[in-house]
């Protein structure tokens, strides 16, 4: 289960109404599911400069904290899919006394995501499925006729199970101490 606290709102972050907001907090409280955010009212990054950017992602930060303290952020859902002129503001920084830090950037869209263990596995451009019918269909049905193609954990942490034909896709240098199994 995942969260993404703000969606769609060209220009007010008061749409959010106190039940949608009451319960989307609650819920993070409780279950502390990994989340993503956007900006407070979908701002399209690419438009701004530096100053600007990192204003409205920290305070997004600010805002969640606030009803969920001490909750890190580990993922931005990418407002429109525009990046900034500098990636590197996306990833961490601060404004206004609140600091923001980013593992992942969320697309807007783009399909499935490679494995993390993935020479294609690109943190900072993370494709992500819609949740639209048509392309849950369609990445459904890809994945139901392509099963190997699935990332799958084998919940061993300290291992990647891989089929033997896709290794050479594996990175490089895996953090220790991840062991490769062939399936």
């Amino acid at each position: 289960m995942g969260l993404n606290f703000f969606s769609r709102n060209e220009s007010d972050p008061s749409h959010f109404t106190s039940l949608i907001r009451a319960s989307a907090m609650a819920t993070a409280a409780e279950h502390r599911p990994p989340a993503a955010h956007s900006t407070l009212w979908h701002a399209n990054l690419a438009k701004y400069p530096e100053a600007t950017v990192r204003a409205l992602l920290a305070e997004a930060q600010a805002w969640i904290q606030r009803y969920v303290p001490d909750y890190r952020i580990r993922a931005l859902a990418l407002p429109y899919g525009g990046y900034p002129s500098d990636v590197s503001w996306l990833l961490r920084g601060s404004a206004k006394g609140t600091t923001y830090r980013h593992d992942a950037v969320l697309k807007v869209a783009g399909g499935a995501a490679p494995s993390p263990f993935s020479r294609a596995f690109d943190p900072v451009r993370l494709p992500r499925i819609q949740a639209i019918e048509r392309e849950l269909a369609h990445w459904l049905g890809y994945f139901e006729r392509n099963p190997g193609e699935r990332f799958v954990s084998d919940g061993d942490p300290d291992a990647v199970t891989v089929p033997a034909a896709l290794r050479d896709q594996l990175r490089g240098e895996l953090p220790r101490p991840l062991r490769i199994v062939d399936r």
